[in-house]
């Protein structure tokens, strides 16, 4: 006997999971992969980047792409090479793109000097040209953490923590530099320092900077860079903004509300995120606290909330469920845990749930979401196993089913018998997703037979109990079956 229960009246509470998990890298001989980036195309093809160990010990720029939403990825692709064998001199990497153009931006060394470099691929990443350094202070001093964003008319922006005045002596602290490519990144605008604030500038000299751009309906692009201050050891984040593309940056602004004065480094960057609506989202940590603020679009502040104890968070949004998603890392028993929490409004947050759980006591770098056709997918560097056994990952994160019971919205004709699944499809496409209690996704399938009925076979599927999710634009339908 077979029975249908819906799945609105079902009383389960179960934590966020991730499915579909992947290695990116395919090395064969243990190594270490450190700081992967992630973007997405116009078509869906994921990309990443990242510091690969694998031949050496000097850090290499690898480069990858997905095709079929991160189920496989192209074989692993070798784009640069540090010149000093310490891994301290490679240790960030991001990767943008506009188009069929995919852009690389990296930190690395050559002849003993640090530098910020960029290469492009015009062919969707079958080659790359030859890198440049786009700093232009003539291979002299030192830039760090470089971070990069390509904005909705294909500017390209980096900004990097700067060191060339500091090891002249005419400043006390390294600052942040600025500069930006309009033309593919084939020339690049004179550097230019952007955290001035009165007589200083100071940027925190470990601290990695954030950056995003948002382009209004009349092609207007803000360009906005959040990062830690050190102004006479006072460690807080400032908001920079131009609001004409990168011409021009006002004068930076302070978030926060509480002071936080060390004489180091605290080692923990902010985020930022530009959703559709222009309001742009922010997490950083203050002392030993993670909070969240949002900019209107004219970037006024509009609330500081307090999210949890932790370092190293990250935001992004998720515009199919309409909420904010910051990840931070914590300390659990002695062991690194990254963590997950979630808001419609940002000013209450979720209860925090386990999304990575590391064996050891060091951080888990750069665990970083995209939006993809609606999926909510995440790529991290796991060392769980070993500090110079890491590999990077890839997955899908399937929201808490309690979170698809509150978007139970669409309604919808459906139904099962003897292991098949009916829909009476309307005039939209949509998709069918199979998921285990769990949340472990068992079988996905595209709706395009508009205005007819779909048929989904599930009689091979091994398990006896299922929910099927129907997600139709940002419509969800779901019901539990036993069979």
């Amino acid at each position: 006997m077979k029975i249908l229960i819906l799945f609105l009246i079902l009383n389960i509470s179960l934590s966020a999971e991730l499915i579909n998990v992947t290695k990116v890298n395919d090395n064969e001989v243990e190594s270490a992969q450190k700081s992967p980036s992630l973007t997405i195309s116009d078509e869906g093809t994921l990309y990443t980047v990242w510091i690969d160990y694998r031949n050496n010990k000097l850090g290499e720029i690898f480069f990858s792409k997905s095709d079929d939403n991160g189920l496989t990825w192209s074989k692993n692709k070798f784009i640069f090479n540090s010149d000093i064998p310490n891994s301290k001199f490679q240790r960030y990497a991001t990767v943008g793109c506009y188009g069929d153009n995919i852009y690389l931006c990296w930190m690395s060394t050559i002849n003993a000097k640090i530098d910020i470099f960029f290469c492009k691929s015009t062919d969707k990443g079958e080659t790359f040209t030859s890198p440049v350094v786009v700093s232009d202070d003539e291979s002299k001093y030192n830039q760090d953490f470089p971070v990069m964003a390509v904005d909705d008319n294909g500017g390209i922006h980096i900004v990097a923590i700067d060191n060339r005045n500091l090891e002249q002596g005419k400043v006390q602290f390294a600052e942040l530099m600025y500069t930006h490519s309009t033309d593919e990144g084939d020339s690049w605008s004179k550097n230019k320092i952007i955290s001035k604030i009165n007589n200083d500038a100071g940027a925190c000299e470990c601290c990695w900077p954030a950056i995003d751009t948002y382009t209004d309906n009349n092609g207007n692009t803000t360009v906005s860079v959040l990062y830690r201050s050190n102004i006479n050891s006072l460690r807080v984040s400032y908001l920079a903004n131009s609001f004409d593309g990168g011409q021009n940056f006002e004068t930076p602004i302070r978030i926060g509300f509480e002071d936080w004065i060390i004489n180091s480094c605290p080692v923990s960057g902010p985020s930022i995120f530009y959703d559709n609506y222009g309001i742009l989202h922010s997490t950083y940590k203050t002392i030993g606290s993670i909070y969240y603020s949002s900019f209107d679009k004219n970037n006024i502040i509009r609330n500081e909330t307090y999210i949890a104890e932790g370092t190293n968070p990250s935001i992004t949004f998720d515009h199919s469920r309409n909420q904010i998603i910051v990840t931070y890392e914590n300390f659990e028993n002695d062991k690194l845990q990254t963590r997950i929490v979630s808001s419609k409004d940002g000013k209450i947050f979720s209860p925090s749930k386990l999304l990575l759980n590391n064996n050891m006591n060091i951080s888990m770098f750069n665990c970083k979401f995209i939006e993809n056709d609606k999926r909510m997918n995440v790529i991290w560097e796991d060392n769980s196993v070993g500090f110079e056994k890491n590999d990077i990952w890839f997955a899908e994160y399937s929201s808490a089913i309690s979170d698809i019971i509150e978007n139970n919205i669409l309604d919808l004709n459906s139904s099962y018998h003897n292991g098949i699944i009916q829909i009476q499809m309307g005039n939209q496409p949509g998709y069918i997703t199979i998921v285990d209690l769990q949340g472990r996704e068992l079988m996905r399938q595209e709706l395009n037979n508009l205005n007819h009925i779909e048929q989904i076979n599930t009689s091979e599927l091994e398990t006896y109990i299922f929910i099927y999710i129907i997600k139709i634009e940002d419509k969800v339908y779901s019901q539990l079956i036993i069979k």
